[in-house]
């Protein structure tokens, strides 16, 4: 998930934990992307000040982000 696409407003406010289950909503302008509905499970976040995190997943298709 690229913290670019992301509305950098609202960023802050997610409340995403590790071992939360997500399904992804887009992944727009990737050159490998995965499905739009795909859902995993939430391995690691990493916040970067206020503005910005990455979000490292592990999706029910075997794939990792």
């Amino acid at each position: 998930m690229a913290p670019s696409a992301w509305d950098t407003n609202t960023v802050p406010r997610l409340n995403v934990e590790s071992g939360d289950r997500i399904e992804l909503v887009e992944m727009p302008s990737d050159p490998s992307p995965i499905d739009v509905g795909a859902r995993g499970d939430v391995l690691k976040v990493q916040r970067f000040g206020t503005d910005s995190l990455t979000i490292w997943m592990r999706w029910d298709s075997g794939r990792t982000l």
